[in-house]
């Protein structure tokens, strides 16, 4: 763990503070840059290494990522979000040789990061520090669209719409499965989604985490650029002005596979 080996003994809680180090090259709990840089070849070698080990633990029990380290990863993950982004949002394996993250070739694939971030959302704080950080990426994917890519359903939109219903699909999946596992306890449940706490369309996580989750809130930020854009077109059969239908196709499908 370069510029982060804690001393022999050390506790969990300083071993979580040495690997975040070790992966982001800046001291716990920083805050991450605006846009992704590249680390070099050591640090992502240590999260390539950190993600594949303990997910391959958090897959058959959630709970076995420390629950003093979870923060940790989840503020490491913040560093990495455009290459976490590829590997949750895209079609493909980025374990392999033929594909690659951007900024930083991190060679993971899909189940693996989303092992990984199964037992990061023990703690439904840094649960949600992953997930917003997506959410923006995804927010931020959709305001480079202009009127056009929504009149006319571009690949550009199609595009945008296929990362974020992958993205979102995924990670509201990883939530109902930590809420989920709740069921049974109704105090560890209220303080999860008190934890959590509420955040933009529909407000209680309970709402994104629910067996009947949908894309609807994606749409709606889709809808609303495509508005303000003047963009919206005329839904066929109720003469209503909607998302171009292959915009909404897409984001519907995407969400309903990766979930």
């Amino acid at each position: 763990m370069p510029g982060g080996k804690p001393e022999d003994g050390a506790s969990t809680a300083e071993c979580g503070d040495a690997l975040e180090t070790a992966m982001t090259g800046r001291p716990p709990g920083a805050a991450p840059p605006e846009s992704t840089l590249e680390h070099d070849a050591e640090r992502v070698r240590v999260l390539e290494e950190v993600v594949k080990g303990y997910a391959d633990h958090v897959e058959d029990d959630p709970e076995a990522m420390p629950e003093e380290i979870r923060r940790n990863m989840a503020n490491a993950l913040a560093f990495y979000a455009d290459d976490i982004h590829d590997i949750i949002g895209l079609h493909g394996d980025f374990s392999t040789r033929e594909l690659s993250t951007r900024p930083n070739d991190v060679d993971v694939d899909r189940a693996t990061m989303a092992d990984f971030i199964r037992g990061i959302a023990e703690d439904a704080e840094a649960f949600r520090m992953v997930r917003e950080s997506h959410l923006a990426l995804v927010a931020e994917g959709i305001r480079g669209l202009g009127r056009e890519d929504f009149t006319e359903g571009s690949d550009e939109a199609q595009g945008v719409a296929l990362v974020g219903g992958n993205t979102m699909g995924v990670l509201d999946r990883i939530g109902a499965e930590a809420l989920g596992a709740r069921h049974d306890d109704e105090a560890g449940r209220k303080e999860w989604i008190e934890a959590y706490g509420k955040q933009g369309t529909g407000g209680n996580p309970e709402v994104f985490f629910s067996p009947r989750r949908n894309s609807g809130y994606l749409e709606d930020m889709f809808r609303e650029r495509a508005d303000r854009l003047g963009a919206l077109t005329e839904v066929p059969g109720n003469g209503d002005a909607g998302l171009h239908p292959k915009i909404t196709e897409v984001i519907r499908t995407e969400y309903r596979t990766a979930s």
